[in-house]
């Protein structure tokens, strides 16, 4: 089927960026100094350009919860979903193609110093995404690259990060992030035992009391692979966040745009919507 083929091409552009970058991590966000617990429900809509255009709603969902369990130790998690869904249109007629599938959850601890300027976590993806939902894989994959492992199948992902960010008194916010993500072979065949990547980024933000806006530099780099240079290795994005609150309720906008030619021949952007609700 055509749509098969394009879906196909795509899924063959990541495996050959995936091989050349590194797998961007968990849950998103600087936000170290939020002194509160907090749930939240994202979705992520992207805008795939040429053929490889999708219908509305393709996107994925992902329900994340930061529970504190005391001063300095939370726990993080995730449940991911993605849903594709695409017009074909045939000599004879149209047929519309649809297919959803549940990610890679993820469950870790979240470290927080006692002034709260820094936060270490440690979490695992267990892999549940099915073999044969690639086309769901792929709209997960391009419209929540912080979570790739998220929906990448038969790969058990440890994370490991550290973030550290500054808050003024003026309510301007600075961060910056370190951290890794080790890929353990779970029955991929055609792949090597482990992957290794570095995952980095920067933050500068604003805080208010009802009124949030965040610019996060991100990118990662495969560290397990000696072939291609630099550009080859990494994947870098820059992505816009704003968050007005009411109370509990904090409702948000997110623009997603990917920086390097190799993605931006394939992606336009990825808007979101997030919902976060405080504990």
């Amino acid at each position: 089927m055509r749509s098969f083929a394009i879906w196909t091409w795509l899924l063959g552009a990541v495996l050959i960026v995936g091989s050349n970058s590194s797998l961007l991590w968990a849950q998103s966000g600087f936000l170290v100094r939020e002194d509160r617990g907090n749930v939240s429900l994202e979705m992520y809509f992207p805008s795939f350009k040429g053929e490889g255009k999708t219908e509305f709603p393709t996107s994925t969902t992902v329900l994340a919860a930061d529970v504190p369990l005391s001063k300095t130790v939370r726990i993080i998690a995730d449940l991911p979903f993605s849903y594709f869904k695409n017009e074909v249109k045939y000599s004879g007629g149209t047929e519309i193609e649809t297919e959803n599938a549940p990610g890679n959850p993820l469950l870790g601890l979240r470290f927080i110093s006692g002034r709260q300027h820094w936060l270490g976590d440690l979490a695992v993806r267990i892999p549940v995404m099915p073999e044969d939902k690639m086309a769901a894989a792929i709209v997960g994959i391009y419209s929540d690259i912080e979570r790739w492992e998220a929906f990448l199948q038969d790969w058990t992902t440890i994370l490991f990060r550290t973030a550290y960010q500054n808050r003024y008194s003026n309510g301007f916010t600075v961060g910056g992030q370190l951290g890794y993500s080790l890929l353990v072979n779970s029955g991929n065949e055609n792949a090597d035992d482990t992957e290794g990547f570095f995952i980095y980024g920067l933050q500068v933000g604003l805080v208010q009391p009802t009124f949030r806006l965040n610019m996060e530099f991100f990118g990662r780099y495969l560290a397990t692979k000696e072939e291609g240079n630099f550009g080859q290795r990494s994947y870098h994005q820059l992505k816009i966040s704003t968050y007005f609150g009411w109370g509990k309720i904090w409702p948000g906008v997110i623009l997603k745009v990917p920086l390097d030619q190799d993605f931006r021949d394939i992606l336009n952007s990825v808007f979101g919507v997030q919902v976060k609700f405080l504990l």
